[in-house]
């Protein structure tokens, strides 16, 4: 058992035998293998209530306070649904055995959750043996820095139902390594009453739940299904992708050892690999800060250029109104120059005619004029 479980035994509730399967069964767990219906609980409230508290379940901290655990009643089996949400379930079925021997913590890591989701079992539909393989892959990719993907692990083990009571029945899902994939060695300890070791998980208030989306949607089957696994398609080497292949390659030459030396040199290539990304990376960062000064520059000879041009628009309208008002004034000293002149002449005319008078009295004046020419030898008015 985990350092951390809690002590008390005594709250385990003993197992007496195998409970036997409830008369009344509904039609929907018909499909159900007999070892499981027959499985009853044997956790009781007390010691799950000292198991929480102990940090077993979700590790310490503000989590402790988001969920409640729950004793099960003596008439429950691990595959029955939630009836009041039968699609998505307000409270999950967990094992003790996950969280006090394999180190399973709630809530589940994304690699947990997307392997559940890609293979479409609910958490406690896949036997703990399978969690074990689990928990030792994260454990391995985590020390060799490895990415968790949950192809890599259904290329090294293979998902399968080790019920014996036909097809026409499902119980636990497991997996073993695949043909020459072995990486780890196998586990030597034994659960007693294994199966009845179930409870549920709860959020507590407004909370949301751990296996939902943002948008309300199961990250992974909640239930129990007889399509447990229908969808899971082994997979092969060639259907990894290159860095998939490359953690692969890395993971079956790894078993305990040091890194033998191609493990080494797929280390190097990646840091290799890591290092020119982060370069390109650098020299696009470098060439978009360039762009934003040249972008910043062209704005700003832009706005020089479009304030030259209303400088000169504004020039150019005072120049056309001071022209303008020259003109206008040269229009009115011309008018009063005319009006002068005109004013000369008949002064002028006026002394003229009033000498001649002086001189010839009898003089007639009426053919006479400033304003008058002589054309064709007869005097005429000045053409307007």
């Amino acid at each position: 058992m985990a350092e951390n479980q809690p002590e008390n035994q005594e709250a385990v509730v003993p197992a007496a035998g195998v409970a036997q399967i409830p008369r009344e069964l509904s039609p929907i767990y018909r499909w159900v293998s007999r070892d499981v219906l027959g499985a009853s609980p044997i956790l009781s409230q007390a010691y799950l209530d000292e198991l929480k508290l102990s940090g077993v379940i979700f590790g310490g901290g503000e989590l402790e306070g988001r969920y409640r655990v729950e004793a099960t009643r003596p008439g429950d089996r691990v595959c029955y649904l939630n009836l009041d949400h039968p699609t998505v379930p307000n409270w999950l079925w967990v094992n003790e055995v996950m969280f006090t021997e394999f180190g399973v913590r709630v809530p589940f890591t994304d690699f947990q959750q997307r392997l559940l989701n890609r293979v479409s079992v609910a958490p406690f539909q896949l036997h703990p043996n399978a969690w074990l393989a689990i928990r030792c892959f994260e454990l391995v990719t985590d020390s060799l820095r490895l990415p968790q993907d949950p192809e890599v692990f259904l290329y090294l083990f293979t998902l399968f139902s080790p019920n014996t009571e036909g097809k026409t029945k499902k119980g636990y899902m497991s997996v073993h390594p695949g043909k020459h994939r072995k990486i780890f060695g196998l586990y030597e300890d034994s659960f007693h009453d294994l199966k009845g070791r179930f409870f549920k998980i709860f959020p507590v208030g407004e909370h949301r739940h751990f296996w939902l989306s943002l948008e309300g949607q199961g990250r992974f089957p909640p239930y129990w299904s007889r399509d447990a696994g229908m969808d899971y398609v082994p997979v092969t080497y060639k259907g990894l992708n290159s860095d998939q292949k490359d953690t692969a390659d890395i993971l079956l030459i790894w078993p305990g050892r040091r890194l033998p030396l191609v493990a080494e040199q797929a280390r190097v290539k990646a840091e290799g690999d890591l290092k020119s990304l982060s370069g390109k990376l650098e020299v696009l960062e470098r060439e978009k800060v360039q762009e934003a000064e040249r972008r910043k520059n062209w704005e700003s000879e832009l706005e020089g250029e479009i304030w030259d041009l209303r400088k000169s628009v504004f020039n150019e309208k005072a120049r056309a109104d001071k022209a303008k008002a020259s003109l206008a004034e040269s229009e009115r000293s011309h008018d009063e120059v005319v009006r002068m002149a005109e004013d000369s002449v008949v002064a002028t005319e006026r002394a003229l005619k009033d000498q001649i008078s002086l001189l010839l009295p009898d003089f007639d004046f009426s053919q006479l004029g400033a304003f008058k020419v002589i054309v064709d030898g007869k005097i005429v008015d000045l053409p307007e």
